[in-house]
Formats: structure tokens, C-alpha cells, sequence
């Protein structure tokens, strides 16, 4: 949180146009203000121009505008929830300090299908990421960038290590842990195109949405500025298709003119976010499944090939106002609506039902039966903020009658088992619903899949995940079939710390790293147990390690994904803890005392006892000793810059002597 004066803080009226809130959510803040927001960013992170944050009783955006002096915090009443707090600090929810992905999904892939997108427009674009998926196996650099993309062993400092052993000029490609260390990552990343049909797109991003305080913008102009990973500022310019997610609606995906704007307009200080314009008879953001600007995320694409020639006309819900009870709410009323709410929410149904429909019918989305859905999704949407209900007896008939046929890329897929010569592809039939899936909550316990004509069931049937994984291990140069069955690669790393180490005793330091790695042990059992979701599907090491749980059936589950959450929160957290304490200069006061700390636990890592090799043979990972090599690595090359550095010192400044004299 950031302390702010309460005098700097202005209230002003929200742009209202023809019923609607063009400034819903979203105020502005001067520049001092923003040098403030500014200072809880990291240092490696771009100084971000607009947060979402919470002020007293006001939650949305905020957005620098240049043309305020002093410290000034503008703030509307669309942005305040309720009046009388007193905390005079703002609590920071968000920052756009990087475009964010756009990750197309099959609702908007579904809309666009039905606004005359050509169906080799998605191919191309999952063929282009099958593509990448197989490039990242075919040299060290692409593996270490998949890695990377993902934020896979961002504790652990993988990515750091698997480039640092490359330089070294050892092969990894014969390793062991290296192959059950990316199968799973472009497992995981394979099962998002084939059971989610989550498809990247290159000419795309995810952005916060913000309002145009300086009214350059004309009805239907957006302004939409980034920072690429190379530090480049980037505006869209021409027309764009913009959405939100859930979209459901046949006119939640709309077009827009993104335009440039004057060099000295204050417009230009903005990036990472796509700027509305606030004029004209319904503001942009409405019209996208009845977005707004309090923090939401917008969808953007520029890809000419996902641009439809026209778009259909905007839902247009009322706003039902929450219930009244008359009366100030009590903790009782609480926890009656949380039941209430447990016993009637419907959103899963609504969203699958509509999925359904839409594959079955030849209009697709626009047809009655999936607008009246789309309605009822946005019902259930603010079931959780009006108290209002859905009522199940408005869903259509067809939902009823057709509940038991679905089309075949809902249909769960191949059983998934990290054995210990990869990953095994088992067959499933695909009428065996999952027990845990939420889509089939109220529904008939069997299903029957039938091949979809729709684009979606195309998408669906061009992937074969094991036919992908074979061809895979076929052409790539890192992960071979003939992987060596030792930790071959950490020897060779030990060996090169011994060479530039000599006269170093580590030893001192084993009987300390023998408790960290028991330590260690021990936590990763404790998570294997904690987060598993099946007690017959334990969690393996691997997975605890890229922080990621490979769902055994392609879908993954609202459960699982909570359950993923907690386990890569809490086992960065102890990794962290782990790596401070090898790293830990200060513990016994002795020279280099983190370099030998951290050596004790490479060769502890290395030469496990025998029921540590047993459990690591039976198919559970030894991670510990890639963790300890580095923290080892490290503290190497900073005891090699020292080392290298100090005698050059020494003779530059004999050189000054003996040239002054």
C-alpha cells in the first residue's frame, strides 16, 4: 500500500452519455502520484503508467494524466463502492507493466466462426503454435525460452541453470532430467490447443482498458499502445477486433479504428493498455459483454485474417439492482446468501449448455436458443453482486432434450502417466465422464460424443497428442530415447566446481547438507500429499518442480487449478527459503561460506544413499541436486569474478605506481 494525502484526492463527475457511465471505473492521477505508484514495482520491471487500485471505499484504474500538476489522485463516484472509510492509503491490485498474451478460446473462436472467420485462419494459427512447440526441443536456447515463456522454475532459477551448463559446454541432451523436465511443460502446453483450444496469436494482446480523458478520440477510435519484451513502445494502428472474456453473445466481439495520436498529446505517456474513446451514443466497453473499466482485461488483434467483415449489434442487458432487504445486512444474511448461492448458481451449466447449442445449431451463436443462454449467462455472471438467480425454467428446451450429446472435443481424452521412460498415452473412452468435472455437474451421468462438423471439432481432431510426443522424440536434439540413466550432466558440473576450487574445504559443510536435502525430502513428499486430487493419481516430483499439475484426462479442472495455485505459491515459497540458506554468507562467519555451503549440497545432490537412488529409480525425481547446482553456480561465478578480478587489480595499480614514479 502507498500512504496519500486525503487533500490531493478530487471527486469528479462521471462521463454520461444516453444511460451509460463512459468513465466506469476509471480515474486519472499526476504525475508525482504516479512516481509514487511507480516505486513499489521491481526494479526489472517497466515503470507502468496505469494500476488498478483500491482507495478507501473506491476500487479501478487509474491512468497518468500529464496535463495535472502537483500531487492530484482523480477519482469518479462509478469508482466508489461505499462512503466512511478513513484509510487514507492506496492498495495497489494491478499494474499494466507488460502486454499481457492474447490467448484466443472457444467462445471467441465459436463467435468468430458464426461472423464468417474462415476456418484456415484458426488452423494456421494452431498449426503455428504446434509448430513452436516442436522448434522448443530442437536446441538447448529454444527449450531454455519455452521454459522461460511459461515462468517454469522461476525459483528454482532453471532457466539460468540450463543456459549456464550449456556455456559450459556440457550436453544435456543426454540427460535424464532435462527430458522429464520438458515433456511435461509441452505436455501441458499441448493439452491447452486440443482441450481447450486456447490458441495464441502473434498480432495480439490482452490489455487494461482505460477511458480518453482528453477526448481525442472519436466513436469508434481506440488507442492502443505496448512495450515488447525489447523495451519498444508499439501502437496498433488500423482496424482491430476487440472482445472481453466470457463472450457468448454473438455481438460481445466487435471492430474498431485504432489511430496514432500527436507527439504532444498526453495520450502518448500511456502504454500497455487500450484507451476507449469517450465519446459518441454507447461507450466501447459496454458493448463487449458488458465490460467496463474498473480493471477489466480486453482481448485486441490486429491478425488481418481474424478481422470479420461486419459484426452483429451488442447485447444490451439492463442493470438489475441488488436486492433490498430493507434493512442493514447481518453476518446471519451472509451466510444464508452463501448458501443460497451454492445451492443456485448455475454459470457452468449455462456456459456448457450454450457450448452445446451452439455446435448443434447451423446459425451457431446467433441462433434464439443461444441468445436467450447468453442472457441467462450474464444473469448468473452478477448472481454473486445482485443476489438475483438464475431461473432454470427459462433455459430452453433443447438444453434438456439434447443434454446427453455433446460434441466430440468436450469428450475427455487420453489417460495421461509420467512413468520413468517419459510420459504414457492411455486409451479412454469417450463415453467415461470424469467423476471431478464441473461441466457435468447436473447433468446425466453418461454422455455421448459425436464429431463435430463445426471448427472447434476440426481444431480438436488435428491434434494427436501421441503422435506428437513420438515425432517429437524422433527429430529432436535434446530429448533422445537413448537418455542416460545416471545424473550424468550434475557430475560433470561437480567436477568442473571441484577444478576451480581446489584448496576449498567443502566437507565441513555435508552434515548441514545431508539435513537440507532431508528437509527438502520431506517438503516435497508433504505437497505430493497435500495437493494431490486423487488418492490413486499421486502428484510426481516433476510436477511440484515446474509448478504445474498434468491433468490426467486433457481437462483441467476448476479443482486442480486451485489446487496448482497453492502448490506452486508454497513450494516457491520453501524453494526461496532453501536458496537463501545454501546462499547464507553470515551463518558460521567464514570465507566463502556460501560457495561451500552450496558445493555440500551439489555432491549431497549427486551421491545420494541408496534408498534415495531407489526412489529416484522407481520414477520420482531427484530435483535437489539440480537446485543445489544453481545456488552453486552462482556462488561460483561471483567467487571467479573475485578471484580473476583482485590480481588484475594488483597489477594495474603497480603499473600507476611504477608510471608515476
Amino acid at each position: 500500500s502507498v500512504p496519500v494525502d486525503p487533500a490531493s484526492v478530487q471527486v469528479v463527475k462521471d462521463v454520461e452519455r444516453n444511460g451509460r457511465v463512459f468513465s466506469d471505473g476509471v480515474g486519472t492521477c499526476s504525475m508525482s502520484v504516479l512516481k509514487t505508484l511507480q516505486a513499489t514495482q521491481s526494479p526489472s520491471t517497466i515503470p507502468a503508467t496505469v494500476f488498478q487500485i483500491r482507495f478507501a471505499g473506491a476500487k479501478g484504474m487509474v491512468s497518468l494524466d500529464t496535463r495535472l500538476e502537483g500531487n492530484i489522485l482523480v477519482l469518479r463516484p462509478s469508482m466508489i463502492k461505499f462512503w466512511g472509510s478513513k484509510d487514507s492509503s492506496i492498495e495497489i491490485c494491478g499494474v499494466a507493466s507488460k502486454m499481457l498474451p492474447l490467448v484466443l478460446n472457444r467462445q471467441l473462436i465459436k463467435i468468430l466462426e458464426d461472423l464468417n472467420i474462415p476456418n484456415n485462419a484458426f488452423q494456421q494459427l494452431q498449426d503455428a503454435a504446434i509448430d513452436e512447440l516442436r522448434n522448443s526441443v530442437s536446441s538447448v536456447e529454444n527449450a531454455a525460452a519455452l521454459l522461460e515463456k511459461h515462468d517454469v522454475g522461476l525459483a528454482t532459477q532453471t532457466t539460468w541453470l540450463v543456459r549456464k551448463i550449456h556455456s559450459l559446454g556440457f550436453a544435456l541432451s543426454d540427460e535424464v532430467f532435462f527430458r522429464d523436465l520438458l515433456d511435461p511443460v509441452v505436455l501441458i502446453q499441448l493439452q491447452e490447443l486440443k482441450y481447450k483450444t486456447r490458441i495464441p496469436v502473434k498480432d495480439g494482446a490482452t490489455l487494461y482498458g482505460i477511458m480518453d480523458e482528453t477526448e481525442t478520440l472519436a466513436e469508434g477510435e481506440v488507442y492502443c499502445s505496448w512495450i515488447d519484451k525489447k523495451g519498444h513502445v508499439n501502437c496498433a494502428s488500423g482496424i482491430v477486433v476487440v472482445a472481453r472474456s466470457p463472450a457468448l453473445h454473438p455481438g460481445d466481439i466487435q471492430t474498431a479504428k485504432a489511430i496514432t495520436v500527436p507527439q504532444d498529446s498526453p495520450l502518448n505517456w500511456l502504454h500497455n493498455c487500450i484507451v476507449f474513446s469517450s465519446r459518441g451514443a454507447r461507450d466501447l466497453p459496454s458493448q463487449l459483454a458488458g465490460g467496463d473499466l474498473d480493471g477489466d482485461l480486453y482481448h485486441v488483434s490486429w491478425d488481418k485474417g481474424l478481422i470479420p467483415q461486419s459484426c452483429q449489434k451488442p447485447a444490451s442487458y439492463p442493470r438489475l439492482p441488488p436486492l433490498d432487504i430493507g434493512r442493514p445486512v447481518t453476518r446471519y444474511d451472509m451466510s444464508k446468501f452463501f448458501v443460497k448461492f451454492m445451492e443456485q448458481d448455475q454459470l457452468g451449466r449455462v456456459a456448457t449448455q450454450h457450448q452445446v447449442l451452439a455446435d448443434q445449431h447451423d446459425s451457431g451463436t446467433l441462433h434464439d436458443d443461444c441468445i436467450k443462454l447468453a442472457e441467462l449467462h450474464s444473469t448468473a455472471v452478477d448472481f454473486s453482486k445482485t443476489g438475483i438467480p438464475v431461473n432454470v425454467l427459462m433455459i430452453p428446451i433443447n438444453c434438456r432434450r439434447n443434454g446427453r450429446y455433446r460434441p466430440d472435443f468436450m469428450a475427455p481424452g487420453r489417460k495421461v502417466k509420467i512413468e520413468k521412460h517419459g510420459i504414457i498415452f492411455e486409451s479412454l473412452k469417450p463415453d467415461d465422464p470424469e467423476d471431478d468435472d464441473p461441466r457435468r455437474l447436473g447433468e446425466p451421468r453418461r454422455c455421448r460424443f459425436y464429431e463435430s462438423k463445426k471448427i472447434l471439432g476440426i481444431l480438436y481432431r488435428s491434434i494427436d497428442e501421441r503422435a506428437f510426443f513420438r515425432e517429437l522424440h524422433e527429430r529432436s536434439a535434446v530429448l533422445k530415447d537413448d537418455f542416460r540413466l545416471t545424473q550424468g550432466v550434475l557430475a560433470e558440473v561437480w567436477e568442473y566446481v571441484q577444478a576451480e576450487t581446489r584448496g576449498l574445504n567443502w566437507e565441513d559443510y555435508a552434515e548441514e547438507a545431508v539435513t537440507m536435502r532431508e528437509a527438502y525430502d520431506a517438503m516435497v513428499l508433504d505437497i505430493i500429499l497435500q495437493y494431490s486430487t486423487h488418492p490413486t493419481e499421486r502428484l510426481e516430483e516433476i510436477e511440484v518442480f515446474i509448478g504445474s499439475i498434468i491433468c490426467r484426462t486433457g481437462y483441467r479442472s476448476k479443482r486442480q487449478k486451485e489446487y496448482m495455485t497453492g502448490m506452486k505459491e508454497k513450494y516457491d515459497r520453501e524453494v526461496l527459503s532453501l536458496m537463501a540458506a545454501m546462499r547464507d554468507e553470515e551463518a558460521r562467519g567464514v570465507e566463502h561460506e556460501a560457495l561451500l555451503r552450496s558445493m555440500a549440497c551439489l555432491y549431497v545432490g549427486i551421491e545420494a544413499p541408496a534408498e534415495r537412488k531407489e526412489r529416484v529409480e522407481g520414477g520420482r525425481k531427484d530435483t535437489f541436486g539440480w537446485i543445489a547446482a544453481a545456488a552453486c553456480l552462482r556462488e561460483l561465478e561471483e567467487y571467479q569474478e573475485k578471484r580473476d578480478v583482485g590480481p588484475l587489480k594488483n597489477l594495474l595499480g603497480k603499473l600507476k605506481v611504477t608510471g608515476g614514479r
